[in-house]
C-alpha cells in the first residue's frame, strides 16, 4: 500500500497537468475524501493507476511529487501517460 496525499490538476505554463502528491497528511480517508483535500488514502499501485486511468485521458501529462513510490512511475508509463518527476 502507498499513501497519496493529494491528486489535483495545477496550472502549468499553458497546460493543466494531473500532479499527485505521496505520503501520509492528515488522517486516513476514503479516495473520494482525499480528492476533496481532506486526508490521505492508501491504495496498491494498480489502484492508483486504475484510477488515473478513469480521471485522464492519456494524453493529459503527469507530475509525480516526490518522494514517489517504486513502481508507480513504470506503472503509469506502461499505461501509456506522459510521466514527470518532480
Amino acid at each position: 500500500m502507498i499513501a497519496v496525499a493529494s491528486i489535483g490538476y495545477i496550472y502549468d505554463h499553458g497546460i493543466w497537468p494531473l500532479q499527485i502528491s505521496f505520503g501520509e497528511i492528515g488522517h486516513e480517508v476514503t479516495v473520494d475524501e482525499m480528492l476533496e483535500g481532506r486526508g490521505h488514502a492508501a491504495l496498491l499501485v494498480d489502484q492508483l493507476v486504475a484510477l488515473v486511468c478513469g480521471m485522464i485521458c492519456t494524453d493529459t501529462p503527469i507530475e509525480l511529487i516526490r518522494p514517489i513510490p517504486p513502481g508507480v512511475a513504470a506503472r503509469l508509463v506502461r499505461a501509456g501517460f506522459y510521466v514527470a518527476l518532480i
